[in-house]
C-alpha cells in the first residue's frame, strides 16, 4: 500500500509541475433566468425630419354655420316691358257681405254693373273685420260665370260659417261689346 501512496504522491507532484492539457469544451449549457431592467440611458439627439405622408381622406362635413348678415341692395333693374292692357271698362266687383248659409253651404253672387259682362272671378272668405282668412274644411262646391255672363258666383260648404264668417264672391267685368 505504500507503493500505492507513492505513486498517487508522483503523479500529484507531476500535475503540479506540468500542467495537463485542456480537455475539449463541452455543449452550451441551457441559458439562465431574465435579469432585471437596467436603468434608462441618456436621450438621443433629434433625428432628421422624414419624408411627407401621403395626403388623407377629407374630413367629416361640420355643422352649418350661423347666417351672415344681410348684403347690401343691389342696383335696380331695368324696367320690364309694359304688361297687357286690359279690354276697356275692367273693373272688378265684390258681392254684398250678406251671404245664403243654409246647412252648411254658403252662395255669394257679386254682378257686374249694366252694360258690363263677366270674363272670370274668383272667391275668398272674409272676417269681420274684412281681412282674408283660410278654413282648413272649406269644400268649394262650384265658382264660375254665371249662364247669362252678368256676374260669377261661389258656392262653398264649411262647419265654421257663422256671424263673422263671410264667403264673398268677386266679378272681373268688362264693357259688352255688340255686334
Amino acid at each position: 500500500m505504500i507503493r500505492f501512496v507513492a505513486i498517487g504522491l508522483f503523479v500529484c507532484a507531476l500535475a503540479a509541475c506540468h500542467p495537463l492539457p485542456e480537455a475539449p469544451a463541452g455543449p452550451p449549457g441551457r441559458p439562465g433566468p431574465r435579469g432585471s431592467r437596467g436603468p434608462d440611458g441618456i436621450q438621443g439627439g433629434q433625428g432628421p425630419d422624414g419624408d411627407p405622408g401621403d395626403r388623407g381622406p377629407p374630413g367629416i362635413a361640420g355643422p352649418d354655420g350661423s347666417t351672415g348678415e344681410t348684403g347690401p341692395a343691389g342696383p335696380q333693374g331695368m324696367i320690364g316691358p309694359m304688361g297687357p292692357v286690359p279690354p276697356s271698362g275692367y273693373v272688378t266687383v265684390e258681392a254684398a257681405p250678406l251671404v245664403n248659409v243654409t246647412s252648411g253651404l254658403a252662395i255669394a253672387t257679386a254682378r257686374c254693373p249694366a252694360g258690363r259682362i263677366a270674363l272670370g272671378g274668383g272667391y275668398t272668405v272674409k272676417d269681420g273685420f274684412g281681412q282674408e282668412v283660410i278654413l282648413s274644411d272649406l269644400k268649394v262646391q262650384r265658382a264660375t260665370v254665371l249662364d247669362d255672363m252678368s256676374g260669377y258666383e261661389a258656392d262653398a260648404s264649411s262647419a265654421q260659417w257663422g256671424t263673422t264668417l263671410k264667403l264673398k264672391a268677386i266679378a272681373i267685368c268688362v264693357i259688352a261689346q255688340t255686334g
